[in-house]
């Protein structure tokens, strides 16, 4: 089962994203430009779906993951960045 250190550690990868994706939304970008950070947020989407940060009780079925501390706002975070990035490859060239 992971850790919270795993959470932690995801947590403050998407952060760096969505900072980096800020700055760069201020700038003249590229879809290459969008096209890195997407990258980066692919590895952190790939680690939460692929279960890394899935702390449930697999003895408990009902026990729900976005009940558990950070989970949800990890995924809100996710989605959020997903848009934003999305966005602003819809306004390159």
């Amino acid at each position: 089962m992971p850790s919270r250190k795993t959470l932690k550690s995801c947590q403050d990868q998407l952060q760096k994203v969505k900072e980096l994706a800020e700055e760069l939304s201020h700038k003249q970008y590229s879809q290459k430009d969008v096209h890195k950070l997407q990258q980066k947020l692919h590895h952190i989407d790939a680690q939460y779906k692929e279960g890394i940060i899935d702390d449930r009780n697999v003895n408990d079925p009902t026990d729900d993951p976005y009940e558990h501390e950070g989970q949800a706002q990890l995924a809100e975070d996710l989605s959020a960045t997903h848009d934003m990035l999305t966005k602003m490859l819809a306004n390159t060239d």
